[in-house]
């Protein structure tokens, strides 16, 4: 079923099917759903505009094409008391495959600056519900951000462990970090699970953080790092509590 992107206040969601409807809906929309969305090489999914209280629910596969730039973000979520979530069995695949060379960001094939970049999200809001696999580098880039709770995320890097034909033996994906958070306050990581090849949340700078629940795989844990020569080096009133907390492999809890 294809949207008009028009106006939702009856509540019914507009659906989107292809790439060409997300900017309309965006700008039209509180209650969208991405079904099947496939975003061409170059293009990104642009959420940075969500109107207030919106709710955007990924369904199906959504697959993204491949961008030769370093500064690329293929997906921007912005807005103030959004909802970002799933329906069962869906999944968002980053093309990872296309990057991956073994050097991460530190060379080779130009990847994506971050795959998610979570910028001045506001008002209460959360990210659930979300499997994530096969992203280039970087995941989650979280920024200005408050009252902002990330929770039942699968995170599955897993495909990137074994080296390939270019990576010289080493895992074929690296740099692959799941949460950086930095200027941001009153943030939640809990109930998670994240299989990847590097630090599994990195905090440079913020306020009021609190991290439960969470499962690290593969990676190098989590870290309160690369501070200093920065406008903002503050970081305080950590917490972390690593909870056991048995997740599914390849699903998210409700």
């Amino acid at each position: 079923t294809s949207s008009t992107a028009s106006s939702n206040t009856s509540g019914t969601p507009c659906f989107c099917t292809a790439y060409s409807q997300i900017s309309a809906a965006v700008a039209s929309c509180t209650n969208i759903v991405l079904s099947n969305i496939a975003a061409p090489n170059g293009s990104a999914i642009d959420l940075s505009g969500l109107q207030a209280g919106t709710t955007v629910t990924f369904d199906g596969l959504t697959t993204f094409g491949f961008t030769n730039s370093s500064s690329f973000n293929p997906m921007t979520i912005s807005g103030a008391g959004i909802t970002v979530t799933a329906n069962p069995g869906a999944v968002i695949d980053g093309n990872g495959q296309a990057y991956w060379d073994g050097q991460g960001s530190n060379g080779g094939v130009p990847k994506p600056d971050h795959f998610i970049v979570v910028k001045k999200v506001t008002g209460n809001s959360v990210i659930k519900n979300l499997h994530i696999q096969n992203w280039p580098v970087h995941l989650f880039s979280i920024s200005s951000c408050s009252d902002l709770v990330f929770q039942d995320l699968v995170l599955n890097n897993t495909a990137g462990n074994a080296p390939n034909s270019i990576s010289n033996g080493l895992p074929a994906a690296h740099n692959s970090d799941g949460f950086d958070v930095s200027t941001s306050s009153n943030i939640v990581i809990q109930r998670s699970v994240v299989y990847n090849q590097d630090d599994c949340v990195a905090i440079t700078s913020g306020n009021n953080m609190t991290v439960s629940k969470l499962e690290c795989h593969g990676g190098h844990g989590l870290s309160i790092g690369s501070v200093g020569l920065k406008s903002n080096n503050n970081v305080t009133n950590i917490l972390v509590r690593m909870i056991p907390y048995p997740l599914p492999e390849d699903t998210a809890q409700e």
